[in-house]
C-alpha cells in the first residue's frame, strides 16, 4: 500500500466513525411512529409509485375537507421521491423508512465534520455540538423534509467552500447541483444563493466567473416552477412564498411593533431550547465578558414580558400562565441570546470571510424562522445548529486551552442527555398516538359502523390505516350508529353540534416521558407556536385525551 492510499484510508476512518456513531445513536428510535407531517410526505411517496411525474395529483383531507395536495403541501417533493425509491426496494415499514432518514442524517454529520476541517474548526467538537442538539435528534427521527435538506445544505456549502479555496470546478458543479436539490427538498434551500454569493465576493474581494455556477440551481428551480405551473396551474415556489406572506399577515393580531417583539422573543425561545447544549457549552467552557454582563438583563426582561399585561397577552394564549412556563420561557430566551452575544463578540474580534459565512448563515435562518415563515416552529431553526456549532468549535480550536477538557466533556455529556431526553419525549408522544389509534379502532369497530376522526398528523395516519375515515366538515355523511373521535392534543379540529351528539366516553393515553413537546394547555408547541411558545418542557404526568361521540 503506497503512502497516498494509506493517507486516504486514514482520512476515511474518522468519517466512518462519525457515520457509525450517528446511526447507532439513532437506532433506538428506528420503530418510531409516523409522526406529525410525515404522513403527507409518505402519501406523496405512495402516489409517486402510481404516477411518478404527477406527484401532487391527488386529493387529501388535511384541513377538514378534501382538496388537492398541490394546495395543501407547501414543500417541494424531492424528499418524497427519495422515500418512494427507498420503499420500492425495502418496503413501507416504519423501521425501513427511518433507516433511510438515518442515512441522510449520517451524511449530514459527515458533511459537518468535513466542513469543520475546511473552516479550521475542531471537527469532533463541531460534530458533537451539531448532532447532540434537541432539534437535530428530533428531526433525525421524523420522516419529513429535514433529513434531506440538512444533508444537501451542509454538503453544498462544503463543496462550494472547497471549490472556491482550491479553484476546483468539479466541486463547484457538485455544489450547484446540491443547492438545487436543497431547494427542491425544502424551499429554504433557495437562501443558499445569496449566502454563498456574499461569501464568495468577500473571499475573493471581487466578482469572479465561478459565480456562474450558481446558475445551475437557478435553472433547476426555474424548470421546476415551469413544470408545476403546467401540472397544477401555478408555480409551487411562488405559491409557497405567497402563502407564507399572506398567512403571516392574515393571522397577525397585533401592531407591527408588538408583532416584531413577539416574533423576536418567540424566536429566541425556540433557538434557546433547540440549541441549549451549544449555549451550555459556551457558558461553561468559553469565557466572554459580554455574556456575563448581557444574560442577566435578558433573563429579567424575558421574565418581565411574561407578567406585563400588554406583552403577556401576545406571548401566551392562556389567561393564567403557570410560573414554570414563564421560567422556561425566560431560560430559553436567555440561552438563545447566549448564542447571539457570543456570535457578535466573535464577529468583531476575529472577522474573516469564514466567520462572515457562519454569521450570515445563523442570522439568515433566524430571520426566516422568526419573521418570514408562516408559523414559528422548531423545524424552522434546525439549520442553525451546524453553523453555531462550527463557530464555537472554530473558536475553541484556535484558543490556547485544550480542545476537550473536563469542563468541555461535562458540558457535552449534559447536552447530549438533554437532547436525547427531548427526542425520547417526542418518540413516546408519537408512540402513544399510534397505540391510541389502534385501541380506539379495535374498541369501536363494528360491521355496520364507520369511525370518523377529527385532527390530523399521525393520528389520522394510523386511524385510517385501521379503517377509520377523516371527517369532512363541508359534507359530513355521519349515520346514527357511527362514531366521531376528537383528539384534544392535535391540530385542525372543529366544533360539533352538541345537541345532536351523545358522549360515549374518552380515552386517556399517558406519556411515559418526563418531557412534553406539544400541549397547548402547558404553552408547549414544538411543531407550531400556535400551540405555545415553548419548544419543550419538563412535566411528569402528561397524557393525551380522545373523546368519542355518537349521533343521537
Amino acid at each position: 500500500m503506497n503512502s497516498l492510499e494509506q493517507s486516504n484510508k486514514k482520512s476515511l476512518k474518522p468519517l466512518i466513525l462519525v457515520a457509525v456513531i450517528t446511526i447507532v445513536t439513532l437506532l433506538p428510535f428506528i420503530n418510531k411512529a409516523v409522526h406529525i407531517d410525515s404522513p403527507i410526505y409518505l402519501r406523496v411517496a405512495e402516489h409517486i409509485h402510481q404516477q411518478p411525474l404527477d406527484f401532487y395529483g391527488f386529493e387529501y383531507n388535511y384541513f377538514g375537507y378534501s382538496q388537492s395536495v398541490a394546495e395543501i403541501n407547501k414543500n417541494p417533493p424531492l424528499i418524497s421521491y427519495y422515500y418512494a425509491l427507498w420503499a420500492a426496494i425495502f418496503g413501507w415499514s416504519e423501521w425501513g423508512l427511518h433507516l433511510s432518514a438515518f442515512l441522510l442524517i449520517a451524511l449530514s454529520t459527515v458533511g459537518v465534520y468535513k466542513l469543520a476541517e475546511s473552516l479550521k474548526a475542531d471537527p469532533k467538537l463541531a460534530f458533537a455540538l451539531t448532532f447532540f442538539t434537541p432539534y437535530y435528534l428530533v428531526a433525525s427521527t421524523n420522516l419529513m423534509a429535514e433529513p434531506g435538506v440538512v444533508a444537501t445544505w451542509v454538503w453544498s456549502i462544503y463543496l462550494w467552500v472547497n471549490g472556491i479555496s482550491k479553484s476546483r470546478n468539479k466541486d463547484l458543479i457538485g455544489a450547484g447541483i446540491l443547492i438545487g436539490c436543497a431547494g427542491l427538498t425544502k424551499y429554504i434551500g433557495l437562501a443558499l444563493i445569496p449566502l454563498l454569493l456574499v461569501y464568495s465576493i468577500a473571499k475573493a474581494k471581487k466578482v469572479r466567473l465561478h459565480l456562474l455556477f450558481l446558475f445551475i440551481p437557478l435553472a433547476m428551480w426555474g424548470a421546476f416552477e415551469l413544470w408545476t405551473s403546467h401540472l397544477y396551474g401555478q408555480g409551487l415556489i411562488f405559491e409557497a412564498c405567497y402563502y407564507s406572506v399572506t398567512t403571516k399577515m392574515g393571522t397577525a393580531q397585533h401592531s407591527g411593533s408588538l408583532r416584531f417583539l413577539k416574533s423576536t422573543f418567540v424566536g429566541l425561545s425556540y433557538v434557546g431550547g433547540g440549541l441549549l447544549p451549544i449555549s451550555l457549552f459556551i457558558l461553561v467552557c468559553l469565557r466572554e465578558r459580554l455574556l456575563l454582563w448581557g444574560l442577566a438583563p435578558i433573563f429579567l426582561l424575558s421574565l418581565g414580558l411574561c407578567y406585563y399585561p400588554p406583552t403577556r397577552t401576545i406571548l401566551f394564549s392562556s389567561r393564567i400562565v403557570s410560573f414554570d412556563s414563564t421560567l422556561f420561557f425566560a431560560l430559553y430566551c436567555s440561552a438563545g441570546s447566549t448564542i447571539f452575544l457570543f456570535l457578535l463578540s466573535r464577529f468583531w474580534k476575529n472577522y474573516d470571510s469564514e466567520v462572515l459565512l457562519l454569521t450570515l448563515w445563523i442570522f439568515g435562518i433566524f430571520t426566516f424562522g422568526s419573521y418570514v415563515n408562516w408559523t414559528q416552529n422548531a423545524r424552522s431553526f434546525l439549520l442553525m445548529a451546524p453553523p453555531t456549532a462550527l463557530l464555537v468549535a472554530r473558536y475553541k480550536s484556535l484558543s490556547v486551552s485544550k480542545p476537550i477538557d473536563f469542563k468541555s466533556l461535562f458540558a457535552l455529556i449534559l447536552g447530549a442527555f438533554i437532547s436525547l431526553s427531548v427526542a425520547w419525549g417526542d418518540y413516546e408522544w408519537a408512540d402513544s398516538i399510534r397505540r391510541s389509534a389502534k385501541s380506539i379502532t379495535k374498541r369501536y369497530t363494528r360491521a355496520n359502523r364507520t369511525i370518523w376522526l377529527q385532527g390530523h398528523w399521525d393520528f389520522q395516519w394510523y386511524m385510517t390505516k385501521n379503517g377509520a375515515k377523516a371527517l369532512d366538515r363541508t359534507s359530513p355523511v355521519v349515520r346514527g350508529n357511527d362514531i366521531i373521535v376528537v383528539p384534544h392534543n392535535n391540530t385542525i379540529t372543529f366544533a360539533l353540534q352538541a345537541s345532536n351528539l351523545k358522549w360515549m366516553g374518552e380515552l386517556k393515553s399517558p406519556n411515559s416521558s418526563f418531557i412534553i413537546v406539544n400541549d397547548s394547555t402547558e404553552e408547549v408547541g414544538y411543531y407550531s407556536s400556535m400551540g405555545g411558545n415553548l419548544p419543550y418542557k419538563i412535566k411528569n404526568d402528561s397524557y393525551d385525551v380522545y373523546s368519542m361521540y355518537r349521533l343521537k
